[in-house]
């Protein structure tokens, strides 16, 4: 077609500028027109195995679905990027990907998912050797259960926290 193909070099310029530009336009509050392209790029990403590029693409895609209160949508966006960390064994970043995943549960009402985050997370923060981090999930996601009048459940989470503090 005429049309001359472009280096792996070239191809990677222009993503890192089709970032800039869904960037761009979030601050615009153009979030729709923003999302699409950051789900572009990540499939990019993901087609080429660049899984490293892909774990901010979807992370930056999950903020946008917040912003919008799609949180079903967002959690998925940051479960695929919590699985493509821990694949890269990359605990402390699955971790963080995990904290916002519980905090984006909770704007989003569903108290539940963040339960059940805030426990998948205790592993996570072990693996990576961040003791503090597992007991200060046991101890934020105690908190949580007392305030929902699950008492019972929040002083189990509570006294494990203690335990891995000691």
């Amino acid at each position: 077609d005429g049309t001359p193909s472009l280096t792996r070099s070239e191809k990677m310029e222009l993503l890192r500028k089709g970032e800039r530009g869904a960037t761009a336009w979030k601050r615009l509050g153009r979030l729709d027109k923003s999302a699409e392209m950051w789900e572009r790029i990540a499939k990019t990403y993901e087609s080429w195995g660049l899984f490293s590029r892909q774990i901010p693409c979807l992370r930056s895609l999950a903020s946008i679905y917040d912003t919008q209160g799609r949180y079903n949508e967002s959690l998925q966006a940051r479960l695929r990027a919590a699985a493509l960390a821990r694949q890269a064994q990359d605990n402390a970043l699955a971790a963080e990907i995990g904290q916002e995943m519980v905090t984006s549960s909770l704007e989003g009402g569903n108290l539940e998912a963040a339960l059940e985050t805030f426990m998948e997370l205790v592993p996570v923060f072990e693996d990576a050797g961040d003791v503090r981090g597992a007991a200060s999930m046991l101890e934020a996601r105690g908190e949580l259960l007392a305030r929902d009048g699950q008492y019972l459940a929040a002083i189990s989470d509570l006294q494990s926290a203690r335990e891995t503090y000691m």
